[in-house]
């Protein structure tokens, strides 16, 4: 899929792939430092909404 995309697609799949591992990252430190599962859930609405803004625009 990220083939036929071109580079443009290459670099939005790097991309996706870097921020899943950084929340996932964020999130057990959240948790690890006594945050609550509603926080970590509040974190990737907000990282949603902006990659959805994000790719909307192109």
């Amino acid at each position: 899929m990220f083939m036929l995309g071109g580079p443009k697609a290459r670099k939005e799949g790097r991309l996706m792939v870097t921020e899943k591992v950084k929340a996932v990252g964020e999130a057990a430190a959240t948790i690890a430092l006594g945050g609550t599962p509603n926080k970590v859930v509040r974190g990737y609405r907000r990282k949603v909404q902006a990659n959805h803004r994000r790719l909307s625009k192109g």
